[in-house]
């Protein structure tokens, strides 16, 4: 198979100019051979890796990337089913290390992917037998609980939830109603309603946790109704039931009864939407309403209104002409399940009503200052992500999003050494040591150091930051930093920073 890869590239050679990289990609366990993997070459470019090329590998996992300017590039991998692989790493879900390329260079590298863990196991009745039907769901081991993957038991009770990351997790079964009209409330493993008490499941590349078996906790199920109201008969509209066991969704006639039966007490949020048209106008009708069910309620009505009018606009103060789409300012709706995919802000939008979130990632220009928004105090019991502003938006009216950026932004630099000598691609993160910070800056931000080992961030919010350089993590959280050891730096508005550092070697 290399052969036949090296006379690929011999052919090329003659025509084409520059280095080439090319090589194989193989499942890490058998060594067999992944084709239609993506595999991607990204090139060291002031201080960030940028995409430089992608390819699907063969019907053999063969790559060739013909013609590479020289540079400095990182090599990665993906399947559907499998984690990245990048060239170099030294953990799984660590960086890779840069492949020098020349005019002359041809390399030829052999990546091996690692598949996503798995979790399997049987939900029991009280005599052990296995449960068809269930829903289990894997959360990772935080609070708020986030939905990490899910799966339903077959015939004989067995249920297997793949595609997990390396991590620890919580694994539930959903609320049932079986054929006796018995209830099952929903239940973490091994058979407890707390998670204080539940089992931790370790998940991993190449590992599926077997035997995770859930005998589920007899538990009285409700059921909420109510009427669609203010719209016309002959349209339709969509409720949204949602809750950290998921969505859930019906589709019924205006003025007609929406139902959701076997429900867990606990907290829900209930989203419903109509759009039509009447005599070319368009209609865009929403509700919102949150809520918490410990009985039976046939009376929660959903009445739309027109979905709000949100206006979104840049606070022209200290910002030189900023625009709203230059500052890349992006919005999107969560709930009790999770959030949407991001899109982009507008001037005007209309928006559904309920929890939003705002992030922006400006030019080096500037950076992300503040955020007025209506409904700004109310707090999401799905909890507030780090990374981004929340706001709720009334089912009655809109309102106005105000974003501000300022000129003045810090930057930081300075040069990466191991044993004094200079080290190229290795990756500095810069962690904001306070949430507003944090917010600002839309999370943890990453660099990589060029051919002299130099690093350079821009459009720095002020605050205090920790800063370390390692190869050995992917992702970095303040746990890490402190037993590193990791070196703090404070900047103020405007200020350029200095700060060279060693590369940290986990023990």
């Amino acid at each position: 198979m290399r052969r036949a890869v090296l006379l690929t590239v011999a052919m090329l050679a003659p025509v084409l100019r520059g280095g080439v990289v090319h090589g194989v990609v193989l499942e890490h366990t058998s060594g067999l051979a992944l084709a239609r993997a993506k595999v991607s070459l990204e090139v060291l470019s002031d201080f960030q890796l940028k995409p430089f090329a992608a390819i699907l590998s063969g019907r053999r996992g063969e790559f060739v990337f013909p013609s590479v300017p020289p540079g400095y590039y990182v090599l990665s991998a993906v399947r559907g089913g499998f984690a990245k692989a990048t060239y170099g790493q030294k953990r799984s879900n660590g960086p890779g290390f840069p492949i020098p390329v020349t005019a002359d260079s041809e390399i030829f590298i052999e990546l091996r992917l690692r598949r996503l863990g798995a979790i399997s196991g049987r939900v029991l009745d009280e005599n052990r037998v296995g449960l068809p039907d269930i829903s289990v769901l894997a959360y990772p081991v935080a609070l708020p609980l986030r939905i990490a993957a899910e799966a339903k038991t077959d015939d004989r009770g067995i249920f297997r939830i793949p595609g997990l990351r390396p991590g620890r997790y919580f694994v539930r079964s959903g609320a049932h109603e079986l054929a006796d009209k018995q209830g099952l409330a929903p239940t973490y493993a091994p058979e407890t309603a707390l998670t204080r008490d539940a089992k931790i499941v370790k998940g991993d590349l190449d590992y599926e946790e077997m035997d995770v078996n859930l005998h589920p906790l007899p538990g009285r199920l409700f059921r909420l109704s109510g009427f669609v109201k203010n719209c016309r008969e002959w349209h339709s509209a969509t409720v949204t039931l949602s809750s950290d066991t998921g969505r859930r969704q019906t589709k019924v006639q205006c003025g007609g009864r929406y139902t959701f039966e076997n429900l867990a007490p606990g907290d829900y949020e209930l989203l419903g939407e109509h759009q039509s048209e009447e005599n070319k106008i368009p209609l865009n009708l929403s509700a919102h309403l949150e809520l918490f069910l410990d009985s039976t309620n046939d009376s929660v009505h959903v009445e739309l209104r027109d979905t709000p009018v949100v206006a979104f606009g840049v606070d022209r103060r200290d910002t030189s002409g900023l625009r709203l789409d230059r500052a890349a300012v992006q919005i999107r709706r969560k709930d009790l399940a999770g959030e949407s995919e991001p899109r982009p802000a507008e001037p005007k939008m209309r928006l559904q009503p309920g929890y939003w979130e705002l992030t922006a990632a400006p030019p080096p220009s500037h950076y992300f200052k503040d955020v007025d928004a209506p409904g700004w105090r109310r707090r999401s019991k799905a909890g507030q992500h780090p990374d981004w502003y929340e706001f709720y938006i009334e089912p009655r009216w809109g309102g106005s999003v105000g974003v501000s950026f300022s000129s003045r932004p810090a930057t930081l630099a300075g040069v990466v050494a191991l044993r004094k000598k200079p080290v190229c691609g290795a990756p500095v993160f810069l962690f904001p040591v306070t949430a507003e910070t944090r917010r600002r800056m839309n999370g943890i931000k990453t660099a990589f150091t060029d051919a002299e080992g130099r690093y350079q961030f821009e459009g720095l919010a002020p605050g205090r930051y920790l800063v370390l350089s390692s190869f050995d993590f992917g992702e970095i959280g303040e746990e890490i930093l402190v037993d590193a050891n990791a070196p703090s730096v404070l900047l103020e508005d405007g200020q350029a920073g200095a700060l060279d550092l060693t590369l940290y070697e986990a023990p």
